[in-house]
């Protein structure tokens, strides 16, 4: 975040670690590191960018931003791998979803519909056999019937 000195802090520690935006400063740091994602050189960066945002966010009080970005970040993630069936953002991908559903459960409660980390695990399950079955040329029926029972088991369409 580029530091403007007319920023209001609510709340700052003797040690100068602000612990406390105003709605002003947060939206201003949000549309910095969206700015940052939108012109990082690789996916794991962007990532990483509105995810530091986000935790900011959350450590401020501002779930529904910090929700909104990390759902962003999710989007960047799964269009990237879609396109290029690569795993190389998974970690950030679950790491993303474990605190989506963090945060739906704080301020939902408990739900019926499936978890995002599992909707996660179910991405790149599908992947994986889009990928076997489109690129390799390789008819996995054993990882197929595994993926089936795993959509039935947690609620998910095919």
């Amino acid at each position: 975040m580029v530091n403007y000195p007319y920023q209001r802090i609510l709340r700052a520690c003797p040690d100068g670690a602000i612990t406390r935006l105003d709605s002003h400063a947060m939206q201003a740091m949000v549309r910095d590191a969206c700015d940052g994602a939108a012109h990082a050189h690789n996916i794991a960066a962007a990532a990483k960018t509105l995810m530091g945002a986000a935790r900011e966010c959350l450590a401020n009080g501002y779930i529904h931003t910090a929700r909104d970005l990390y759902l962003n970040a999710i989007a960047r993630i799964t269009e990237y791998a879609g396109n290029t069936y690569s795993h190389a953002a998974r970690d950030l991908h679950y790491t993303c979803a474990r605190v989506i559903d963090r945060i739906d459960r704080r301020i939902n409660g408990h739900t019926d519909e499936p978890s995002y980390l599992l909707r996660a695990m179910e991405f790149y399950m599908a992947l994986s056999l889009d990928y076997e079955f489109s690129v390799l040329n390789y008819d996995n029926h054993d990882r197929y019937i595994e993926y089936r029972e795993f959509c039935r088991r947690h609620g998910f369409e095919e």
